[in-house]
């Protein structure tokens, strides 16, 4: 059947979702170094799991204003762009090393 935004929005409030969206963001941060570019399919490999499943927490993560993602071409790699405030947030908190 259809998925509609309700629904959407309210699986995404489960708990399971601020544990992937955690995950997907440490992950993320735990990639970044000057220069370079983190890309959903490290995001993915590093995790394990499928893109998709690193890809819709990284949706509500650009909403809520954590991160940016673009890609440079249609179909072409999805790159994930960090909020400094909040990368250094979770550096502080996880103990990882600087930027």
């Amino acid at each position: 059947g259809l998925v509609y935004t309700e629904e959407v929005v309210s699986i995404a409030h489960e708990e399971a979702y601020q544990e992937n969206a955690m995950a997907v963001l440490t992950c993320s941060a735990d990639c970044v170094t000057p220069g370079r570019k983190v890309t959903l399919s490290e995001v993915a490999t590093r995790l394990t799991w499928p893109v998709v499943h690193v890809f819709i927490p990284l949706l509500f993560l650009m909403h809520e204003g954590h991160l940016e993602i673009h890609q440079d071409t249609f179909f072409g790699e999805v790159y994930i762009e960090p909020n400094p405030a909040t990368y250094a947030a979770i550096r502080n908190a996880t103990g990882s090393g600087m930027i």
